[in-house]
């Protein structure tokens, strides 16, 4: 039984795992967790897979006590980005694509 994970299927193994999935364009996001971290270990292009941590605007009010104002961001959670992974914008392009063949725009 192959156990690898492909980009044709992470989303959906990320989906059933039932974490939050976010995204931009076709990057796909999820939160680092043991659960996410097996998947992740398990995708055939885990080389590819990067990871940023989402953080809270500065606090810009001014101290109290002598005036400084911090730029210090506080971070809220890591999050894992799987490049092109995110399966419903490759279905968009693809319906768009078959859209504009249907119609003549391409020929």
């Amino acid at each position: 039984m192959n156990n690898e994970i492909t980009i044709e299927n992470i989303h959906e193994e990320a989906k059933k795992l039932g974490v939050e999935i976010d995204h931009h364009e076709s990057d796909l996001y999820i939160p680092i967790t043991p659960e996410t971290t097996e998947l992740v270990k398990r995708y055939k292009s885990r080389s590819n897979v990067t990871t940023f941590t989402e953080t809270t605007l500065p606090d810009r009010k001014p101290c109290v006590c002598c005036g400084h104002v911090s730029n210090k961001r506080t971070p809220i959670r890591a999050w894992y980005d799987i490049p092109f992974a995110y399966q419903p914008f490759w279905d968009k392009v693809e319906e768009s694509t078959r859209r504009k063949i249907e119609n003549g725009h391409w020929k």
